[in-house]
């Protein structure tokens, strides 16, 4: 996915500091989350604004994965 820029803000429907204190945290194929969320991730903030949640991505080192973090309540 490239470079994300670090978050600055967070979104006004994630609850601080409950929603960030326990996030959940997997690994998707770096390819399949260009095709879900653009190029340089342009459709997260549409996505977190429908989910409800906030979500960070990290390239993993010497990976085709990345690390996809969400946080948000267990609800949405």
């Amino acid at each position: 996915m490239g470079t994300l820029p670090a978050r600055r803000n967070i979104p006004p429907w994630v609850k601080v500091p409950e929603d960030l204190k326990d996030p959940e945290v997997f690994q998707v194929q770096t390819r399949l989350l260009r095709a879900m969320f653009g190029p340089d991730g342009s459709r997260i903030p549409y996505i977190e604004q429908v989910s409800k949640a906030m979500l960070e991505l990290k390239a993993l080192e010497s990976s085709d994965l990345t690390e996809v973090v969400v946080y948000g309540s267990y609800l949405y």
